[in-house]
């Protein structure tokens, strides 16, 4: 789907801690849902990322988290995403 509306999809990271070591800030926007495989580090990353100047989204289907989050993203997307 990212792909089809013209981005480029870069890679799945399952956590915080392997996004923070792979990832290339200079060529990713970043969408993040907020449960990764090592917990709820989502919005920890995407403190991270926003910090780094990378705008990050959260693609969630637990709405009620994210809008208390919602001050670390730029955006948060619901699931399903259609």
């Amino acid at each position: 789907m990212i792909e089809d509306l013209g981005h480029h999809f870069v890679e799945v990271f399952d956590s915080f801690s392997e996004m923070r070591d792979r990832v290339d800030l200079e060529d990713i926007d970043c969408a993040l849902d907020i449960d990764l495989t090592d917990g709820r580090t989502g919005p920890e990353a995407a403190t991270w990322l926003r910090d780094h100047g990378v705008p990050a989204l959260f693609v969630t289907g637990q709405e009620g988290l994210a809008r208390d989050l919602q001050t670390r993203v730029s955006g948060i997307l619901t699931k399903p995403i259609m």
